[in-house]
């Protein structure tokens, strides 16, 4: 059949010394086995939608009223807001911060790890450090928390799993419901939509 052809080609590329030809010829195997995992009729597209749309509902819903509101006073009162984070919410840190200094609050945040855990060790009582983790595992963001705390600076974290090394040093926790956490703990997987929600509604 033609994907025996298909394998014999490949053999006789790698056998041939000719990469270029073994990339291809592998690559076009690879797609055609994959076919009959593609979207029918647009429904995984669908699953997809309806998924991200319970998490951001259920995201706000579980949102306490009264903790967002001493939230909010901080991140009002403070003097300087860093906001940090790791992975892929590094971008999500860098629109709050974006926001609120459209709503006059002086705030800062860099996409370089190092500068963050460096910025940190000069933050005051009269500060608030607002930290971004779905899994809250991460080695830095709790250096920084610790120090933080050490140094009487209000935590505020945004995370999935409030039980995490992290939210035990945080002051504040604001709660992201992610679906993607019940197959992996790591940061860089995870979806970054409900912690943009959460963005959202201290923005707005």
């Amino acid at each position: 059949c033609i994907e025996n052809i298909s394998l014999g080609l490949t053999h006789l590329a790698v056998a041939l010394k000719q990469p270029w030809m073994t990339k291809y010829l592998l690559w076009k195997r690879q797609i055609k086995s994959h076919k009959h995992d593609w979207p029918v009729d647009g429904m995984e597209t669908k699953n997809i939608l309806s998924n991200k749309i319970d998490e951001m509902s259920a995201t706000i819903n579980g949102i306490n009223p009264e903790n967002l509101q001493r939230v909010l006073e901080l991140l009002q009162n403070a003097q300087l807001g860093q906001i940090a984070a790791e992975g892929n919410t590094i971008p999500v840190a860098m629109d709050a911060a974006f926001k609120f200094n459209q709503l006059g609050m002086r705030c800062i945040t860099s996409e370089i790890s190092e500068k963050n855990s460096a910025f940190a060790l000069t933050l005051t009582p009269q500060d608030v450090l607002l930290l971004i983790s779905n899994s809250g595992k991460s080695r830095r963001l709790n250096q920084m928390a610790q120090t933080a705390r050490d140094n009487g600076v209000p935590v505020v974290l945004i995370t999935c799993d409030r039980s995490s090394p992290l939210a035990q040093l945080a002051d504040h926790l604001l709660i992201s419901t992610n679906r993607e956490q019940l197959i992996t703990t790591t940061d860089f997987a995870l979806s970054r939509i409900s912690a943009i929600v959460i963005i959202e509604v201290l923005y707005n």
